[in-house]
């Protein structure tokens, strides 16, 4: 069964988490990119946010890793696509290569539904990096699914049992379920949390879009196209599946979070 990420990598899909590109231009905004700053990109996914950041601030450096072969492979056609191929440095990366990178290399990271779907120690071990890959005062900001304290963990592990079995990957973490505990994961690693939003109460954000940008969409809607073409039979059962998943009650919810490196 093709895993339901290469099936969205396929299509060149962007956005992949909650709320979509409304959350993205909500964590661009966080961002508050500056002229000479490095800022990495965890999980880059096919590169959507990425054409956005670098086609705004010429003067920032980017990076951005991934561990997926056809992620890396769309992020970087989609780059080329947009006229920015040389604009960012993109890396696929395997267990534990975060270390290649020295300490203080970055003065931001981000990520979008990336760690929501890692298993605890490994969480653990991202959070850990992160804080050694940022500068003192650095900043860490992320978008992530997480368990409202509503839902058990008897039917959140059921919930996610059953997604890895539909789709090859969790839905949010049950190691560090709710809000609080990503909180004292934070802490734990020497951050300190300056801001948390429900991405559900994001308002529009008003953006000129840049030349770069709009060949994006277009990446994006060439890939529709292929899947329209080539996976509709994978759509249909991909399709049937999240029908098997409609809940009469909210599960989890989606969060923008900004922490301070406090080492």
């Amino acid at each position: 069964m093709m895993r339901y990420l290469d099936y969205l990598a396929q299509q060149n899909k962007p956005y992949l988490h909650a709320k979509g590109e409304l959350a993205t231009e909500h964590l661009i905004q966080w961002l508050d990119c500056q002229p000479e700053e490095q800022i990495l990109e965890f999980g880059v996914g096919t590169g959507g946010t990425l054409v956005k950041v670098v086609s705004r601030y010429r003067q920032t450096t980017f990076w951005a890793v991934d561990k997926s072969k056809i992620m890396i492979k769309k992020a970087s056609k989609r780059l080329a696509f947009c006229l920015l191929k040389d604009r960012a440095t993109i890396k696929r990366i395997g267990q534990n290569q975060l270390n290649d990178f020295a300490d203080n290399s970055f003065d931001k990271v981000y990520v979008e539904s990336v760690l929501g779907i890692q298993n605890g120690p490994t969480l653990c071990e991202l959070i850990a990096q992160f804080s050694r890959l940022l500068k003192p005062a650095g900043k860490l900001i992320f978008n992530e699914t997480i368990w409202l304290m509503s839902t058990d963990m008897i039917e959140a592990t059921a919930f996610n049992i059953s997604a890895i079995e539909q789709f090859g990957l969790p839905q949010a973490s049950t190691d560090y379920p709710y809000l609080n505990d990503w909180k004292a994961l934070l802490e734990k690693h020497h951050f300190t949390v300056l801001k948390i939003e429900k991405v559900d109460v994001l308002n529009r954000i008003q953006v000129k879009e840049k030349i770069n940008e709009k060949l994006s969409h277009l990446f994006t809607t060439l890939g529709n196209l292929y899947g329209k073409m080539f996976l509709m039979k994978r759509t249909q059962i991909f399709e049937q599946s999240f029908n098997l998943f409609a809940s009469e009650r909210k599960l989890m919810e989606g969060y923008l979070v900004m922490a301070l490196n406090n080492k």
